[in-house]
């Protein structure tokens, strides 16, 4: 298929009220045809000065920056760690908004009544992971200083965020000590096996790094059951409770703890303390985590259904709510993917329409980013069996950004959990009310090939031209993204790569006439790269593209 780039001489000097309408300017002084028909003032009639006033949020990251200047965490990193991490911050924003994160969690725990800053906090910590996600998937050379960082600073917030998180009023905080610490620990020995693996060279110049990613091992020592009465007490239990494989891991959890404690009481102020205190959490078998998670017997006695269901029993109420976004319990059974205790709470009459601060039912809470992890797990199908036989029918129901339920399995989920949605009435063609994209342009923003096909098979052909608010269509979050394969389906759909468009330039200052080709190019080297084996793959001739970059 030979397809050439088609010529254009549109021209780019219309005023800006046309440019901001996307209609085409005549470009007569002092006053356009188009300003003149509408009665309102034209850009070429008075050039002025204009500013951008800044918004809440922006003075507010402001407050932020010049907080974690003079409060870096860790508290004694060296000036020049703390502006290096600044620095890569303002070109990979994902580490940006770890940073930020962080500050607004401190500066919430100064003043625990200025809840704004733990709202930010939560708010920065979904942007970071969001952005980082697809670099984690696809990783570059350039990424790599930076993906280190953000996984260092994720791992601090994930231990700082749930000692800190506020209740509603009237409402006592869900927390569940060991729930947030196995969740701590799962995701900073996931951390660290991906930085060991793939980011070794880069830990080795930072001491807090070092610490963090190569946890020092401690060998047995003599006397310290007379130091600590409480491993005697620990071992006697355990030697009587458990039998078999969970008694030897039980056994040599409580040893290796001891053992990371009495190191940091003895050493405290050497720095290799801190490669004890991740040592136990790194090198415990992961055994130990799983009995804890399946909330064994000795492990742990809370959080299972029967100690829910004597909670209701003795007068919980399963509607009431709590923590900062509202929670109800049954969305805290779907957002967990406990099925049997979902279940439980509908037989008590907790209501699957409630919708929290964030405007999510229970089923988008069944949808949740995972980091570390190429893909998701599929959502058991009990959960959607239960939704349909409670009739539930409230799909579409868009959150406070205009999102879906299918939204979110478009952009986290896998291609059954679409086709669940789907199967249920799920609309594939809504758009949010942030950034004007369907489910389709999330599938492709994070390289998500088996959600977009099997939207791609329920949705009207011409949806692969669809326009966002910035005038992308998915061929362009598809090339921004960099899988290859996402560019190859989406040029295969239908979507035209020669094809001029008005899209927001990459400093959001101006709009562009770009073809999708064009766009790439824009995007540095191996985007282009990377774009023009896609086309190849979907049977396009770059013969007469300019200084083709395959060779």
């Amino acid at each position: 298929m030979n397809r050439q780039r088609r010529a254009h001489a549109k021209s780019r000097e219309g005023c800006k009220q046309c440019k901001e309408r996307h209609v085409k300017c005549n470009e007569v002084h002092p006053q356009c045809m188009n300003c003149k028909r509408l009665d309102i003032q034209c850009s070429f009639s008075a050039p002025s000065l204009t500013t951008t006033p800044l918004n809440q949020d922006s003075l507010a990251d402001l407050e932020l920056l010049d907080y974690w200047h003079r409060h870096p965490i860790p508290a004694n990193t060296s000036r020049q760690s703390e502006q290096e991490a600044v620095r890569l911050g303002f070109s990979h924003h994902y580490l940006l908004n770890s940073i930020l994160a962080l500050a607004a969690l401190q500066l919430f725990d100064e003043d625990r009544s200025q809840t704004r800053w733990y709202v930010r906090a939560v708010a920065h910590r979904e942007a970071a992971i969001t952005r980082a996600r697809p670099h984690f998937q696809h990783l570059e050379e350039s990424q790599r200083p930076a993906l280190l960082s953000f996984s260092f600073y994720t791992s601090l917030y994930t231990l700082a965020e749930p000692l800190l998180r506020p209740a509603s009023t009237g409402c006592q905080p869900n927390f569940d000590p060991v729930k947030e610490l196995l969740q701590a620990i799962r995701l900073g020995r996931s951390s660290t096996t991906f930085v060991q693996q793939h980011l070794a060279p880069v830990v080795s110049s930072d001491p807090f790094l070092v610490a963090k990613y190569h946890p020092l091992r401690l060998e047995a020592i003599q006397g310290l059951e007379s130091r600590f009465p409480q491993l005697v007490w620990l071992r006697d239990l355990i030697e009587h409770q458990c039998i078999g494989r969970d008694r030897t891991v039980c056994l040599d959890a409580v040893e290796s703890l001891f053992l990371s404690i009495a190191y940091a009481v003895d050493n405290p102020h050497n720095p290799s303390q801190n490669r004890a205190i991740w040592g136990w959490a790194s090198n415990v078998d992961s055994a130990f985590l799983d009995m804890c998670s399946a909330q064994n017997a000795f492990a742990i006695e809370s959080g299972s259904l029967e100690m829910v269901q004597f909670l209701c029993h003795n007068g919980a109420d399963v509607n009431t709510t709590f923590g900062m976004f509202e929670t109800s319990p049954l969305e805290w059974a779907f957002k967990n993917r406990q099925v049997d205790i979902a279940r439980f709470f509908l037989r008590q009459g907790a209501r699957l329409d409630y919708l929290c601060f964030r405007g999510w039912t229970p089923v988008m809470l069944l949808l949740q980013p995972s980091l570390f992890q190429e893909s998701n797990p599929a959502v058991p199908m009990e959960f959607f069996q239960l939704l349909s036989g409670n009739s539930f029918t409230d799909f579409d129901v868009q959150d406070r950004f205009g999102a879906t339920a299918l939204h979110r399995a478009a952009l986290w989920g896998t291609a059954e959990d679409v086709h669940a949605l789907l199967q249920l009435g799920a609309s594939p063609c809504l758009t949010d009310s942030d950034v004007g994209w369907t489910p389709a342009f999330e599938a492709a923003s994070t390289n998500n090939v088996a959600t977009l096909k099997r939207l791609a098979e329920s949705m009207p052909s011409e949806f692969i031209h669809h326009v966002d608010f910035k005038g992308r269509t998915i061929l362009h979050m598809a090339i921004e993204a960099g899988g290859l394969e996402t560019m190859r389906l989406v040029l295969e759909l239908g979507a035209d790569p020669h094809q001029t468009i008005e899209v927001e330039s990459e400093d959001g200052n101006a709009m562009e006439e770009l073809t999708p080709t064009e766009f790439a190019r824009t995007r540095g080297q191996d985007t282009y790269k990377g774009f023009l084996q896609a086309l190849q793959l979907a049977s396009y001739d770059i013969s007469t593209m300019e200084d083709s970059v395959l060779e």
